[in-house]
């Protein structure tokens, strides 16, 4: 069965070190043809099936019957690390107990659960190859412009290697709930080809870097696809690798976006930030002074543009860690030490 992911103790992962040469035989920032990429980064790309037993329910009890059967899924994965770390969605194994993974070259392996994060829906799994396999380069997603080609290779439907291209149609996509979901989303959009099976998947941009792992689609139309950014993934696998799971830390206030009638009334000059409506007693907002009706416009050196960034920077700002929180107070500003 799966592993259920512990925070404490923390469990030994053990890894080769990989070796030195380079992932991919591209230069960095060099555009190059789809073909290109397809032939290069398509050996990184693998398919994920997962097999869940459903055990015997009170019909077959009663009978003294077998189980039920199986269930059974598909996914898509992208090896990271020569050594057989492979980052997928959570969504795709999170249930699985028995993850078999197929490479380029047919050959399959039983996959591990390394961590994984469901408010994020990425996970690390791992499989031990004979010898060192073909990985991908992480790319920055910060950098990533609207209208940038982008390319999926993935296995829809079953269908694999399967390699779609497009552009990216909007970032920062944050009111998309996969499943009725909730967490921390910050999508790339794309137009790119994304079907069942694509899950967990890379997505590419034209310099043969990983700038997106394929999450979503919006299932009311073609051409509607989501990404979780890769600068995301940064974050929360080091964690992974080590603990399991990610560890959150949070300040302790209930926060809402900021309207045109709350504008008005704070006589702000732009719609930004997060309006405190609630303080957690004894939580680190409590202790730092912050009030109910406080604006917070910055989290450390990072801007509140909207509420929506402060659940993400305050969730990954680190335990323990000293924050500096810059706060608009009866229309003056202010910086508090969290």
């Amino acid at each position: 069965p799966t592993p259920t992911p512990r925070a404490t103790p923390p469990r030994p992962v053990v890894f080769r070190s990989p070796p030195s040469t380079p992932p991919v035989k591209l230069k960095p920032g060099k555009q190059v043809s789809f073909s290109r990429l397809a032939k290069v980064l398509g050996p990184t790309v693998v398919h994920i099936g997962t097999v869940k037993d459903l055990g015997r329910g009170p019909l077959q009890r009663w009978m003294g019957a077998g189980p039920r059967g199986r269930a059974t899924g598909l996914g898509t994965g992208v090896i990271i690390r020569p050594d057989g770390l492979i980052l997928t969605n959570n969504h795709v194994i999170s249930q699985a107990d028995l993850i078999q993974v197929r490479l380029w070259d047919r050959r399959e392996y039983r996959a591990e659960v390394i961590g994984r994060d469901p408010a994020t829906d990425l996970a690390l799994i791992r499989i031990r190859a004979t010898k060192p396999l073909p990985y991908a380069k992480l790319g920055d997603s910060d950098r990533l412009e609207i209208g940038e080609w982008v390319v999926a290779i993935g296995n829809p439907f079953g269908l694999d290697h399967t390699v779609t291209a497009g552009i990216v149609s909007a970032k920062g996509r944050r009111n998309i709930n996969p499943g009725g979901k909730r967490g921390y989303w910050n999508f790339i959009q794309t137009d790119a080809s994304i079907n069942p099976g694509n899950s967990g998947g890379p997505l590419i941009n034209a310099a043969g870097e990983i700038i997106g792992i394929n999450t979503a689609i919006d299932g009311r139309g073609p051409g509607i696809g989501f990404a979780i950014p890769i600068n995301m993934a940064k974050v929360i696998m080091p964690q992974l690798l080590k603990y399991g799971q990610f560890q959150r830390s949070w300040i302790g206030v209930s926060i809402q976006p900021v309207t045109d009638q709350i504008m008005a009334v704070l006589k702000l000059k732009d719609k930004r930030g997060a309006l405190v409506t609630d303080v957690v007693p004894g939580s680190p907002a409590d202790q730092a002074g912050v009030l109910p009706g406080d604006l917070i416009v910055g989290f450390g050196q990072k801007p509140i543009k909207q509420s929506s960034d402060l659940p993400w920077l305050a969730s990954t700002a680190g335990i323990g860690t000293k924050v500096q929180l810059t706060l608009v107070r009866k229309g003056k500003e202010s910086t508090v030490s969290l």
